[in-house]
């Protein structure tokens, strides 16, 4: 069995070549399939039930943002609308709880539970989650009324009013957030290299000679999906002044002889940073293990899956277990989290469209094809064709043929800007980064009836192309070794080069530390 593992680390942010390099892959919690299976539902299972060792039930806080994480895996939008989505409810029942405590000022607004006793609390905080899942999934309504009543059973009227009325009040300050703003995107028709270009995905009308799907020149064999939220830039914040506070400075141009200075700290010209970055993405992906190959696809995040958002609620949800959190530590941690992670989904889009409509932005897909046109490099073929000699032109992410490469600019990074935030966040309200430790376990994450080691995580699967080798196991020493793995992921997934990585992570840390700041 391989076991890998990264050591935890006490700097805060110190980026070395060392991360980059694919034999030091970084590695993040667990959150992948672990039967091959295809559907929302069998994919991501997530299981809240009594602890059968303590007893306990799990608070109605973890309950309700597992409803909620069920509504996100059956059809995931975008993940800049489930971190606003997440934050609604986080937020409803931040409020919710704050009414309790003369000392706490509600987000949305402050209410003072006179009429109640500290035992409501529960039934209050899970009254407003539920009532705010309502709003977000109205189609849901009559399957969430009937978990509330599982959830909370003796609730009263009086405690769903109050329940109610803050959660009506907590969606209502996010009216004209800019979430509805209609902002188009025309992604650079010049055939500029650096240019963002929307990706050819396969409909599956025409096959390889292996049943690949690919994209043709058959008009019928592939669609261009439209740039995905470019007007997310805009949205309100919850913390940050305005999307553009922590926008990351450009990427490197191909052509140009201006001086660069990449993430690293490395000088070089603006052309000759472009170049070794991508090349760095061939090489990667060239020397790819089954190890980073079970990395890349557990962060991948196309279709079927929570997105980092719900990815990173699953993470606190162990972490609430292994703390032993209580109700108000829940509802904290929760709020905290999903405040960070609105925000670094603003500020990532940001960042990518800015820079994208000053035609950056290429993604690995189109930059490779272009810049090795010609030549012959090694690649993946495609599932079960492993690693070998292609023409550039032909190069592809290890990706889902039929997922390929997101529909919107490369830089910066969201996985990483989402992690970054969300682990600085997290590691400063349980005063510690600390996040494997051998002993502590989480929920069912998987559906198999047990209970996993918080941090560790061991599979028999690919789910991109076959494999029958000896199960793999990884772990994880840190929440920053998540968050690294997380942007590192994407480099051998071909979706990211090294600086939209590590500009992303750099921005989330300001983002989650700014959080915690102002409202822990």
């Amino acid at each position: 069995m391989a076991i890998l593992e990264r050591k935890a680390s006490s700097v805060k942010v110190q980026w070395t070549a060392h991360e980059l390099d694919h034999n030091h892959p970084y590695r993040s919690i667990p959150r992948h399939t672990c039967g091959g299976a295809s559907s929302p539902d069998l994919l991501y299972p997530f299981v809240m039930s009594i602890d059968p060792i303590t007893g306990q039930q799990p608070s109605v806080a973890m309950q309700v943002i597992d409803l909620q994480l069920q509504q996100i895996r059956k059809n995931p939008p975008a993940p800049t609308t489930i971190s606003r989505s997440l934050f609604l409810t986080s937020m409803a029942m931040n409020d919710a709880l704050a009414a309790f405590d003369k000392k706490e000022e509600g987000f949305a607004r402050s209410y003072r539970a006179r009429k109640f006793q500290e035992h409501d609390q529960s039934d209050i905080v899970a009254a407003a989650g539920i009532f705010m899942l309502k709003r977000l999934y109205p189609d849901q309504k009559e399957f969430l009324d009937d978990q509330l009543k599982e959830i909370a059973p003796d609730l009263t009227r009086k405690e769903y009013k109050l329940g109610r009325k803050v959660a009506k009040m907590a969606y209502k300050s996010r009216k004209n957030d800019g979430i509805d703003n209609n902002v188009e995107f025309y992604p650079s028709d010049s055939g500029d290299i650096n240019a963002w270009q929307p990706p050819k995905v396969p409909t599956g009308v025409v096959v390889n000679d292996i049943g690949t799907p690919i994209a043709t020149e058959n008009p019928e064999s592939y669609y261009v999906p439209g740039a995905l939220s470019p007007g997310h830039m805009y949205v309100r914040p919850a913390v940050m002044e305005s999307g553009d506070q922590f926008r990351a400075p450009a990427p490197p141009r191909y052509g140009s002889d201006d001086m660069y200075v990449d993430a690293l700290g490395n000088v070089s010209t603006e052309h000759d940073a472009f170049v070794k970055q991508f090349q760095e993405v061939v090489d990667v992906q060239a020397n790819m293990t089954a190890v980073d190959k079970v990395t890349a696809e557990y962060w991948a995040d196309g279709p079927m899956s929570s997105t980092p958002p719900g990815h990173w609620n699953e993470i606190n949800m162990d972490l609430c277990l292994k703390y032993g959190n209580d109700l108000k530590d829940d509802v904290k941690s929760t709020f905290l989290l999903n405040a960070a992670l609105m925000d670094a989904g603003i500020a990532a889009w940001d960042s990518k469209y800015h820079w994208g409509k000053k035609g950056y932005g290429v993604r690995p897909q189109t930059a490779i094809r272009k810049l090795f046109a010609d030549d012959e490099i090694q690649g993946w073929k495609g599932p079960n064709k492993g690693i070998d000699t292609i023409t550039g032109s032909d190069w592809q992410p290890y990706q889902s043929p039929t997922f390929v490469t997101p529909s919107f600019p490369e830089f910066v990074s969201g996985h990483s800007t989402f992690s970054g935030a969300a682990a600085e966040v997290l590691s400063k309200f349980y005063g510690s980064d600390e996040y494997y430790d051998g002993v502590s376990k989480g929920y069912d994450h998987y559906g198999d009836g047990k209970r996993h080691l918080v941090g560790e995580y061991t599979t028999t699967d690919l789910v991109f192309e076959d494999y029958d080798g000896e199960p793999i196991t990884l772990r994880w020493n840190t929440l920053q070794d998540a968050a690294d793995d997380a942007g590192w992921s994407r480099l051998p997934g071909g979706i990211h080069i090294q600086d939209g990585d590590l500009r992303g992570r750099e921005m989330g840390q300001q983002i989650g530390e700014l959080v915690y700041e102002t409202l822990a």
